[in-house]
């Protein structure tokens, strides 16, 4: 489900065109479908490039749609389709349970989603999805200007921390994941 406002349609166009594509290459790289339903909500509120999942109230995306949805950023093709599929790769993540936990997920709802940051860091998290974003030759792991930032910090002896290499904000909404 695409929820998004008047003036979005074109990104919510390349959402709806690439959203069975993307969350079959993720069933097909985990080997695993946990069977996701998700909103995808797509808002102009906010002017910076981002997007986030979120399993409270219940699972969903939020996208920012703050770049032509048919331009080039960086070296993706499609800007917002890979970082759709980031924060896709995240509800993967955070939605492969077990047993015990799909059971109490079934009785308590989407915020049990939560439980695997008890054994999966933040940094362990987007680690995952910015490989995944990477596997097809684009994304930050191929992409010449973010791997000098990274590069630029070993040689200074300065690496920064997870949270600066994630690009993730100190503003509203931070910390979702």
């Amino acid at each position: 489900d695409i929820i998004y406002e008047k003036g979005n349609e074109a990104t919510a166009s390349v959402g709806y065109d690439s959203c069975e594509r993307l969350y079959d290459s993720l069933v097909q790289y985990y080997g695993k479908d946990p069977k996701l339903h998700l909103p995808v909500v797509i808002t102009s509120q906010f002017k910076v490039l981002n997007a986030y999942y979120t399993n409270y109230v219940a699972n969903h995306i939020v996208l920012f749609d703050t770049v032509s949805p048919v331009g080039e950023l960086s070296n993706y093709p499609s800007t917002i389709e890979y970082v759709f599929k980031h924060e896709l790769t995240h509800a993967f993540q955070f939605n492969l349970r077990g047993k015990a936990v799909q059971v109490l997920s079934d009785i308590f709802g989407d915020v049990v989603s939560v439980s695997p940051l008890l054994y999966m860091y933040p940094s362990m998290s987007e680690g995952g999805a910015v490989v995944s974003e990477s596997l097809d030759g684009y994304g930050r792991l191929n992409d010449s200007y973010a791997m000098q930032i990274v590069k630029q910090a070993k040689i200074e002896g300065m690496f920064p921390q997870w949270i600066d290499v994630s690009g993730a904000r100190d503003t509203y909404p931070s910390g979702q994941l």
